[in-house]
């Protein structure tokens, strides 16, 4: 019986919910399931969310739509943080070495001010720490470097961001929302 109240949870969050146009509804919802969103911070439509209740967003964030966040071993994104179309942000997923597929599950975290971009993947128990870009179409698992460029399969450092003084004061503005 658990399994299928499960199933069904699953099913209203990523069949209903995700596809109302409002996001003022679509983030009540949200919220009804224990999801964490900070002020100003977004959720497209047609994004899959499993287990809500693990996942914690931050200020100023954009998920775009059709992107996926796994929360089932807990899914942390911080401020100013931009999830490009179709990127893929898992917490657990399957031993591939196991004899027995074994299930597993790794809290995985993005910091402030990071982008990830289309397609782009984060393996369970990433920490992708605050400045970093996942270019388009890589997928990285490991800990990133600090304002670190990434790119391909798998994601290898390219080179660093460069910022001017005032960059995360100028995030505070919430341009976007005004």
């Amino acid at each position: 019986m658990k399994s299928f109240f499960r199933c069904l949870y699953y099913l209203i969050v990523n069949h209903f919910v995700n596809h109302i146009p409002s996001w003022i509804i679509r983030k009540f919802f949200y919220r009804l399931c224990g999801l964490k969103i900070g002020k100003n911070s977004r959720i497209k439509m047609n994004v899959i969310v499993y287990r809500p209740r693990d996942i914690s967003i931050g200020s100023g964030t954009i998920i775009n739509e059709g992107a996926l966040l796994d929360g089932r071993g807990g899914l942390i994104i911080g401020n100013n943080v931009n999830v490009s179309m179709y990127a893929i942000l898992y917490s657990g997923s399957h031993k591939s070495y196991s004899r027995t597929f074994e299930y597993y599950t790794s809290k995985t975290t993005v910091e402030d001010c990071c982008w990830i971009g289309t397609r782009a993947v984060v393996m369970p128990g990433s920490y992708i720490q605050r400045n970093s870009i996942l270019s388009v179409n890589s997928v990285f698992k490991g800990k990133s470097d600090v304002g670190g460029i990434y790119m391909g399969i798998p994601a290898q450092l390219v080179k660093f961001r460069e910022f001017f003084d005032d960059y995360e004061e100028d995030l505070v503005h919430n341009y976007w929302f005004e």
